[in-house]
């Protein structure tokens, strides 16, 4: 089990990857190279300046090299902190079961960011094998799964009063 954490780990720049090389041959040296770099932190002020930062160190290396660099922020949502409540309802839960259970930051872009704008939030996660999730190979042992619904289900009655 897990659910959010209420102090921020340092800024983490989750993935960069190459959008696009052209020409894409092997021996030639691309005329065009596209990346895209995925920032997040649970700090919007921290974030912002990572992000800052790569944009001057940008503009620094386009001097340098007499190339050109451009960049776009394709989206720069404000982060959103579980709720309290439902944290201490999700840990409550499982201390009641015995169940271990961690707490953790979520940097996923999950439907929660937005959901917390309005109400209340908490994540539940629940082991999964080698701790790969989103992947083809994903794999929750069907104990895990069960002991996941209990704890949400308990969790639910407790929110509800």
């Amino acid at each position: 089990m897990g659910n959010c954490e209420e102090k921020p780990p340092p800024s983490k720049t989750e993935g960069g990857a190459p959008g696009d090389v052209f020409p894409g041959a092997v021996n030639s040296i691309p005329s065009r190279v596209g990346i895209a770099l995925d920032i997040r932190d649970t700090d919007l002020a921290r974030r912002d300046r990572a992000m800052r930062t790569i944009e001057r160190a940008s503009q620094s290396i386009s001097a340098k090299r007499k190339v050109s660099i451009q960049s776009e922020v394709l989206n720069a949502d404000v982060p959103a902190d579980c709720a309290p409540e439902v944290r201490a309802a999700l840990a409550g839960s499982c201390r009641e079961h015995g169940f271990p259970f961690l707490e953790m930051v979520s940097r996923a872009y999950h439907d929660s960011l937005f959901v917390s704008r309005i109400a209340p939030t908490g994540m539940l996660f629940i082991p999964c094998r080698n701790g790969y999730s989103h992947r083809p190979d994903e794999y929750a042992a069907p104990e895990d799964i069960a002991r996941g619904t209990l704890v949400l289900a308990e969790t639910l009655a407790r929110l509800s009063g």
